[in-house]
């Protein structure tokens, strides 16, 4: 980019005085506080490990969190991915969105909606999904699949009470939003400092920095809430990235589909 035309005062040395500050004034803007020889104010002046407090309390009294983005782990050539766009809302353990798992390590892949209320998850998923829960080809895999997939493919189908855990774990615990952002606040490790105002993964505020590479934006003004979610980490063995934006949505509800179907049901009829 070319530099800026240097100011010329024509009418007095004050002005020329004048015109000169505005331009410093500008640089230390642009570039912040610190680099012009001011403090940091606000949340910019708080330590990284109390502002991460405060952030977990305004967390715990909001009544929804939204989170989208993706956990990307390659080991050795292989790759998964999980992408969320994910809500909680209401009690503990109640939530909703979409979840897509990509990779040969994942539980399940392909696309699902979900929805979450208490120990019953309800998916509506298309055929991609589905087959990727039969396993191996046998003559028994193959009978079931052909007798199963025709009655759940783009339906709601209540699962097992053990398959609510099982989502939680293939999804690295995203599909409940806001019990994995404070699991990540808590749970920060490292030494943490406070970066000040940067941006990250489309939002900008406070910036918390552990020496981990582990990277949490909280909220410059209003309640501390944490906005985004950066971490990743290289080793011999692989690499893991994580990319979340963290949102608080009004006037949201989840409540189970109108109409679904129960997979144990459907099982139990097929074998007979």
């Amino acid at each position: 980019m070319a530099p800026r035309p240097y100011p010329r005062a024509h009418r007095s040395p004050a002005g020329g005085f004048a015109a000169i500050s505005a331009v410093i004034a500008t640089v230390c803007l642009g570039l912040g506080a610190s680099a012009c020889g001011s403090s940091p104010t606000g949340r910019a002046a708080v330590s990284g490990p109390i502002l991460l407090q405060q952030a977990a309390a305004a967390l715990a009294n909001v009544p929804a969190v939204r989170v989208t983005g993706t956990v990307v782990s390659k080991v050795g050539s292989a790759t998964d991915t999980v992408s969320v766009d994910a809500t909680s809302a209401g009690a503990s353990g109640t939530s909703a969105g979409t979840l897509k798992l990509e990779g040969p390590a994942m539980g399940f892949t392909g696309s699902t909606q979900y929805i979450t209320i208490g120990g019953t998850t309800y998916v509506n998923a298309g055929s991609v999904f589905w087959k990727s829960l039969f396993g191996k080809q046998t003559a028994t895999a193959v009978h079931l699949e052909a007798e199963l997939l025709p009655k759940i493919v783009n339906q709601w189908v209540s699962l097992p009470a053990t398959s609510t855990d099982n989502v939680y774990k293939d999804s690295l615990g995203l599909s409940e939003p806001k019990v994995f952002v404070a699991d990540t606040i808590t749970s920060a490790k490292g030494t943490l400092s406070n970066a000040g105002n940067q941006s990250l993964n489309g939002a900008g505020g406070v910036q918390i920095n552990s020496t981990t590479g582990a990277k949490i934006l909280v909220a410059a003004g209003g309640p501390a809430l944490p906005l985004a979610v950066s971490d990743s980490e290289t080793k011999s063995s692989g690499s893991f990235a994580l990319n979340l934006a963290i949102s608080y949505p009004t006037g949201v509800t989840v409540a189970a589909p109108a109409h679904s179907v129960s997979l144990s049901a459907i099982e139990a009829s097929v074998k007979q």
